[in-house]
C-alpha cells in the first residue's frame, strides 16, 4: 500500500476544461484563497445582513449558505480534480493499481467533507487501503462494487498541478480496460442542499483516464495464464480464408436443401403479393419491406404471373416440425415466386430467405432460380438480453427483434430484474419502477437504487429506465408479428437487491403513515435479519427471504400481472424466475427463518431454503397454468444432484445450462439434468456468452470471468448435439479435449433423452454495456453463428478427427465469406454498428499483406492515424504503419493495429 504526494506535474486531461461562471469563480476565491481573519470578518458581516433580511423574505438562512459553500467545492472538484487509473500488475489472485488525483485548476484543493464514489468490477481490499500510516484517504465498501474514498486530515493542500497517488489492491484480476467503470462522482453527503457532480476526467465511454495495458503482467492474470493478445502476424494466419467460398453460400442460416432450377428472375415494382387466409401478417410484412401491393386471395394456387404467392400447406412438414417448415420456389420461366409454409411461421421464414436472396430490398432486383426446402433444427433459437444492469429502451429492443427475425431466431429472453434494476411496470406496485427502476445517489435507497456500473449519481443514464405496460405490450406485439416469443425473467431469490429495496421503500411509506399491515403485505426481507453474507457480486442484501408469506404473495402478484399483459397478444407459457447464484449463508441470521424451521422440521438447514422457495414458486406457476424456466444452478440441491422435476408438479421445467468452464468438474450437469427430465436450453459460457471479449486483448471490450474470449468462429464451431466435443480451452488457455476431461461415465454421462435438448441461446449480460452501439458490437456478427447452429446442423458435426477438421474449416470459410460480403453490409443497412475484427498483417516477399476474419471487408492503412487509405495488393510500405478494418461504405472501422515492416 502506498499513498504519496508529489510536486511534479500531473497528467493533463484529454478534453479541455469547461468554462466556469464568473460568480462561481469569485466564490471559489473566497472559499479557497482568502486569509482566515478576512473570512471571519466576511462571515460575521454576512450573517448580520442575513439575520436582518431573510426573515423579511420568509426564507431559511442555513441551507442557502450551505448550498453556496458546498456546491462550489463540488463544482470545482468536478472540473479540476483529474483522475488517472494506472494498473501496475496482476499477481496470483490480486490486482495492484495506482490512483492519481491532480489539481488542474487555479485554486487550492483541501481536505473536507467531500467523498468520491466509483464502481469497480473487482473487489478492493479496503482494510489494506486504510491500514497505511497517516493515510490521506480512507476507503469504504458501500455495497456490491460501489466504493467511497474520502480525504482525511492528512490530505495535503494541492495547488495547481500538484497531485497525490494512492495504491489499492484487491481480489481477482484487472486485465481489460472495460473492467474499469466511468462516471466517478464527488458528493458531500452531510449536506442536503448540494448536488453531486461528475468528475469530468472520468466521463469518457472510451475510458481515456485509464492507463495503457502495455506489459504482460497487466494483461495476464498470473504467470501461468497462457492467453496473449494476438499479434498482427498470428491474426493473419487465423484469418486465412478462401475468397471463392462466397459462391456456394446464398443463405444464412444454411437451408436443409437448395437446388438451382432455372435462370435468374428479375422482380420489379409492378409485381404483387398474393396471400391466403391467415397470412395477413406475413403479407403485410413482405409488402412493407419490398414496397409491393399485397392482396388477400382465398385460394392461392396455379398461375401467378409477376406475383409472390404466400400460402399454407401443413402436409409439407414432418410430424415434429410444427408450423416452421417452408418451401421457396423461384420460377423464372413463369415469373413466379411461391412461398409455402406448414404454418404462418414457416411462411415468414420463407419470406426471410427470399429477402436474403435479394442483393437489396430496392427494386428492381435479381433473384436466382432456386427451390429450397427448409426447416429448423431446434424449436428454441434464442437470445437473452440483460436490461437490468443497463437499460435498453423499447426501440432498441425492437431493433434487436428485427435482426433476430432476419436470421430465423424465435425466442427473446428479457432479463427484466436483477440486483441493479427492475425494468417492467407492475400496476399496483409502483415502487418497483419508481425506486427499483432508477439509480441515483441515494445511499438509503428510499427513492432509487444506489449507483452501479458507472451509472453516476443521477437517473438520466442507462442505469435508469423501465418499460411501461404499454411499451412492454408494444414489444410483445412487435415480436409476435415476427414469430418471436418473449420470455420474461425476474431473477429471484438471489439477484434481487432492486426488488427488496423497492418493497422496503413501500413498507416504510405505509408504516410512516400508520398502515404497517399494508406495508408488510409484499415485503421481501426480514427486518430483523442479521445475516452476514456477500453475493457473487458482493451485495450485502440481495436475497429474497423465502420464509415470509409476503414473498409468495409478491411473486403471485407479479406473475398474474405479467400473464395479464401477455394474454391478448402472446399468451405466456413459461415464466423465467432466474434462481441462480443464491448466497448459501443468506438466511442464517433471519429470525423469520428460525421460526419457520421450527414448524417445518424437514428443512434442517438454511441451505435447503432455496429448494423450498422453488417448490413454492412452482406451485404458484402451476395454479396459473404456466411453466417454469430457470438457470442451471437454480435446481441444484445442497447435498448434490438436482431437484426432482416430478416434485415440482409441472408439465415442463426448462433449465438454461450455462456454467461451462472446462475442467471445473461441472461437465456432467447438462446431460444429467436432461436425462432426469429437465428440458435444456444450451447457454454455454464457453461459446455463447457475448459479454465476453472477441479477442484475448486488454483493449477488446468485455468480461472474462468464465473464458478469456469468444469470437464468431468459436461460436460457429459449437456442437449442440455433442456437448463434450465443445471442450476446447481451460480457464487459463490450456488446450483441453473431450478425451482428457471425460475419463468415465460419471464425469461425462451419455445423453439418453435427446428430445429434452430444446435448443441454444446466445447470452449477453450488460454490466459493461452502456450504449446501443456497444450492444450492437457485442451481438453482431456473433449472433449470426448462433442462428446458424440453432437452425442448421452441419455434416461435420457428425464427424471426428482430421475429416471433421477439414469439413469444418471449409464450412467456416463459406460462412465467413458470406458474413463479410453480404451480412455485415446488410446489418449496417439495418442500422446496426457491428463489431469489426482487427485485420491480420504479415510481411512476405518484400511486401506487406493484409486480411480480415470476414473477406469482403476493407482494410485501410495510415502513417499518422489521421489520413487513411485503402490497402491494395502490392502497396509498398516501410517503417511503422497503422491498419484498420472498415465496412464497405466506410461508415464503421475497427480498432487500430500498429505494424512495423521488418528491416533486413
Amino acid at each position: 500500500m502506498h499513498q504519496a504526494r508529489s510536486n511534479h506535474l500531473g497528467t493533463k486531461p484529454s478534453s479541455p476544461k469547461q468554462p466556469v461562471k464568473c460568480e462561481e469563480a469569485m466564490l471559489r476565491r473566497i472559499l479557497f484563497r482568502v486569509h482566515p481573519v478576512r473570512v471571519l470578518r466576511y462571515a460575521v458581516g454576512a450573517l448580520f445582513l442575513l439575520l436582518l433580511i431573510i426573515p423579511l423574505l420568509n426564507l431559511r438562512s442555513e441551507p442557502v449558505v450551505l448550498l453556496t459553500h458546498h456546491q462550489a467545492i463540488l463544482n470545482y472538484l468536478s472540473q479540476n480534480l483529474d483522475v488517472r487509473y494506472r494498473l501496475l500488475a496482476n499477481r496470483k489472485d490480486n490486482f495492484h493499481v495506482d490512483l492519481t488525483f491532480t489539481n488542474l485548476g487555479d485554486e487550492v484543493i483541501r481536505t473536507g467533507p467531500w467523498s468520491i464514489y466509483f464502481h469497480h468490477m473487482h473487489y478492493i481490499n479496503t482494510d489494506a487501503f486504510n491500514a497505511v500510516p497517516s493515510p490521506i484517504f480512507t476507503m469504504e465498501h458501500v455495497n456490491s462494487y460501489l466504493f467511497k474514498i474520502q480525504p482525511t486530515k492528512n490530505f495535503p493542500n494541492l495547488t495547481t498541478d500538484e497531485y497525490v497517488t494512492v495504491r489499492m489492491t484487491g481480489g481477482g484480476w484487472v486485465v481489460s480496460r472495460s473492467d474499469i467503470m466511468p462516471n466517478w462522482y464527488v458528493s458531500i453527503d452531510s449536506s442536503n442542499s448540494s448536488q453531486p457532480r461528475y468528475l469530468m476526467s472520468t466521463m469518457s465511454e472510451d475510458l481515456e483516464f485509464v492507463g495503457p495495458f502495455d506489459e504482460a503482467i497487466k494483461w495476464k492474470r498470473h504467470p501461468g495464464d497462457l492467453y496473449e493478445p494476438f499479434s498482427p502476424e498470428r491474426r493473419y494466419v487465423k484469418n486465412a480464408v478462401n475468397e471463392s467460398a462466397i459462391v456456394s453460400r446464398l443463405l444464412l442460416p444454411a437451408p436443409v436443401s437448395m437446388e438451382r432450377t432455372s435462370s435468374d428472375l428479375t422482380i420489379s415494382s409492378d409485381w404483387q403479393i398474393l396471400y391466403s387466409t391467415n397470412l395477413l401478417n406475413e403479407g403485410e410484412y413482405l409488402s412493407n419491406v419490398l414496397h409491393l401491393n399485397a392482396l388477400h386471395a382465398s385460394e392461392v394456387h396455379g398461375s401467378c404471373d409477376r406475383s409472390i404467392l404466400l400460402r399454407i400447406d401443413a402436409s409439407i412438414a414432418e410430424d415434429t416440425r410444427g408450423d416452421s417448415t417452408y418451401e421457396l420456389y423461384i420460377d423464372a420461366q413463369h415469373s413466379c415466386v411461391t412461398v409455402v409454409g406448414s404454418g404462418p411461421a414457416g411462411v415468414f421464414y420463407g419470406c426471410q430467405s427470399l429477402l436474403q436472396l435479394l442483393p437489396s430490398p430496392s427494386l428492381p432486383a435479381v433473384l436466382p432460380g432456386v427451390r429450397i426446402l427448409d426447416h429448423p433444427r431446434f424449436p428454441y433459437r434464442g437470445l437473452m438480453i440483460d436490461v437490468s444492469r443497463n437499460f435498453f429502451g423499447m426501440q432498441h429492443i425492437k431493433s434487436v427483434i428485427d435482426g433476430m427475425s432476419t436470421y430465423k431466431m424465435n425466442v427473446l429472453h428479457l432479463h427484466l430484474a436483477d440486483d441493479e434494476g427492475w425494468r417492467l411496470q407492475i400496476p399496483g406496485l409502483p415502487e418497483l419502477t419508481d425506486v427499483g427502476g432508477q439509480r441515483c445517489h441515494d445511499l438509503q435507497e428510499r427513492s432509487c437504487i444506489m449507483p452501479m456500473h458507472g451509472s453516476g449519481p443521477f437517473n438520466d443514464t442507462s442505469g435508469s429506465g423501465y418499460y411501461t405496460v404499454e411499451e412492454y405490450m408494444s414489444i410483445l406485439e412487435y415480436a409476435q408479428s415476427r414469430h418471436i416469443t418473449v420470455l420474461p425473467e425476474f431473477d429471484m431469490p438471489g439477484h434481487s437487491h432492486a426488488a427488496i429495496h423497492s418493497m422496503k421503500s413501500r413498507y416504510l411509506k405505509y408504516a410512516e403513515n400508520g398502515h404497517v399491515d399494508e406495508g408488510l403485505r409484499f415485503l421481501l426481507s426480514d427486518l430483523k435479519d442479521t445475516s452476514y453474507y456477500r453475493s457473487g457480486q458482493f451485495f450485502k442484501d440481495s436475497a429474497i427471504n423465502p420464509c415470509l408469506e409476503s414473498t409468495y404473495r409478491f411473486i403471485e402478484f407479479v406473475m398474474t400481472a405479467v400473464i395479464h399483459m401477455h394474454k391478448d397478444v402472446q399468451p405466456l407459457k413459461r415464466y423465467h424466475f432466474g434462481g441462480d447464484e443464491v448466497p448459501q449463508s443468506a438466511y442464517g441470521g433471519s429470525l423469520a427463518c428460525q421460526e419457520f424451521r421450527k414448524v417445518n422440521l424437514q428443512i434442517r438447514s438454511s441451505k435447503q431454503l432455496k429448494n423450498y422457495f422453488i417448490r413454492r414458486v412452482a406451485q404458484i406457476a402451476s395454479s396459473l397454468n404456466i411453466g417454469l424456466q430457470g438457470w442451471e444452478d437454480a435446481f441444484t440441491r445442497p447435498s448434490g444432484g438436482h431437484m426432482s422435476v416430478e416434485a415440482m408438479r409441472l408439465p415442463e421445467v426448462v433449465s438454461n445450462a450455462w456454467y461451462h468452464i472446462w475442467g471445473s468438474n461441472m461437465e456432467a450437469n447438462v446431460y444429467n439434468m436432461a436425462n432426469s427430465g429437465y428440458k435444456i436450453v444450451l447457454s454455454s459460457t464457453s461459446h455463447l456468452y457475448f459479454d465476453n471479449p472477441q479477442e484475448p486483448d486488454p483493449e477488446d471490450w468485455g468480461l472474462h470471468w468464465a473464458t478469456r474470449y469468444v469470437d464468431t468462429r468459436r461460436t460457429f464451431y459449437y456442437r449442440p448435439d455433442s456437448f463434450y466435443d465443445n471442450i476446447d480451452f481451460g480457464f487459463w488457455g490450456d488446450r483441453m479435449s473431450r478425451k482428457g476431461v471425460c475419463v468415465n461415465e460419471q464425469t461425462c454421462p451419455a445423453l439418453k433423452r435427446k428430445d429434452n435438448i430444446l435448443g441454444i441461446s446466445g447470452v449477453v449480460w450488460s454490466e459493461e454495456i452502456r450504449t446501443k452501439q456497444r450492444l450492437d458490437q457485442m451481438l453482431w456478427p456473433r449472433l449470426l453463428a448462433v442462428a446458424e447452429r440453432a437452425w442448421h446442423k452441419a455434416p461435420w458435426e457428425e464427424m471426428q478427427g482430421p475429416q471433421m477438421q477439414r469439413a469444418r474449416a471449409n464450412d467456416w470459410r463459406e460462412f465467413a465469406s458470406a458474413v463479410g460480403h453480404r451480412e455485415i453490409p446488410r446489418l449496417v443497412r439495418m442500422g446496426y454498428s457491428p463489431y469489426l475484427p482487427l485485420p491480420g498483417v504479415s510481411f512476405h516477399s518484400g511486401l506487406v499483406r493484409v486480411n480480415t476474419m470476414f473477406p469482403g471487408l476493407l482494410v485501410q492503412y495510415s502513417k499518422d492515424q489521421r489520413d487513411w487509405f485503402d490497402f491494395k495488393p502490392g502497396t509498398y510500405l516501410s517503417g511503422r504503419s497503422y491498419f484498420s478494418t472498415v465496412t464497405q461504405d466506410g461508415k464503421y472501422r475497427s480498432r487500430t493495429v500498429a505494424y512495423s515492416v521488418p528491416v533486413d
